[in-house]
């Protein structure tokens, strides 16, 4: 995309989660170190974010890193999507859920929803309409 490609550019390390396989139960390693090592974690939110269990997970791993100690600053990007759908869990993100909801132990996907509600209040993040 042109953002990954925009920050790649500027030596920003960037996790696309769409090149990883969603048989995977945990986050590679390699993410996890990124995140970890992140100052800033942001975390663009389009309307199938939720479909992936890869990126829910990130974002919960993002969420726990601004909560512990040395913590980072999350900036959610709500990319096409309103961030009272993400915030409320309604329209697709509604979907995603009630699909997750059949094939994922409980902890995990509250874990999830509670991350996404939590992005959705961060004061911080960016919203865009713009989808090209």
């Amino acid at each position: 995309s042109h953002l990954s490609a925009a920050l790649k550019r500027l030596n920003i390390t960037v996790i696309e989660e769409d090149t990883l396989p969603e048989t995977r139960q945990y986050l590679p390693k390699k993410t996890r170190l990124a995140i970890e090592r992140s100052k800033i974690c942001v975390v663009v939110l389009s309307k199938n974010f939720a479909f992936s269990k890869h990126s829910l997970t990130t974002l919960v791993e993002a969420i726990e890193r601004r909560h512990s100690k040395t913590g980072a600053a999350v900036v959610p990007v709500f990319y096409g999507v309103d961030r009272s759908l993400v915030e409320q869990q309604i329209g697709k993100f509604g979907e995603a859920f009630s699909k997750h909801e059949t094939s994922e132990p409980e902890h995990r996907v509250t874990e999830w929803r509670n991350a996404l509600k939590e992005a959705a209040h961060i004061k911080e993040g960016l919203e865009s309409n713009d989808e090209s």
